[in-house]
């Protein structure tokens, strides 16, 4: 899932998830008419690679779902669709709920979200050259780890 542990006092600290607001909106009207949840609607909130650049993404806190999950997937094997659904309505409610304004994560969109994902993934990348190589007591930027091992 793509979590972010934002810490309150004193508060427990919250499991952020980012969320589709356009999938969350379609279970919500879905559960509110007893409709049964297709799979594949909860699938979809694991995958904001698969979303359109321009989706807004919003934050939910899944210590509503009820139990600890280190998937989407998983929480569907133990929930089923139906459940899991309410869960992520849960999860929204309580987010909006615990919070205030000034402090609560505000909504994205898929493409800022990959973007920010990317550059947090780039960011690890150079922080283990860093702790594999160290600077080697090399002075200038063409001489850095990553470049030097692109020459190799």
């Amino acid at each position: 899932l793509l979590r972010a542990s934002l810490p309150l006092t004193p508060r427990a600290p919250l499991e952020v998830f980012y969320a589709s607001q356009t999938t969350l909106q379609v279970l919500q009207k879905k559960l509110k008419s007893s409709e049964d949840i297709d799979r594949r609607l909860i699938v979809r909130l694991e995958h904001p690679e698969d979303l359109d650049d321009d989706e807004v993404l919003v934050p939910v806190d899944m210590r509503a779902a009820g139990g600890e999950f280190d998937s989407v997937g998983q929480m569907l094997r133990v929930l089923g669709p139906n459940r899991s659904a309410q869960a992520f309505v849960k999860a929204q409610e309580l987010f909006e709920s615990r919070m205030d304004a000034e402090e609560q994560a505000q909504p994205t969109t898929a493409g800022a979200l990959r973007a920010a994902l990317e550059e947090a993934e780039d960011f690890d990348e150079e922080a283990e050259e860093d702790a594999i190589y160290g600077d080697a007591g090399l002075a200038s930027d063409d001489a850095s780890p990553s470049k030097l091992r692109r020459r190799v």
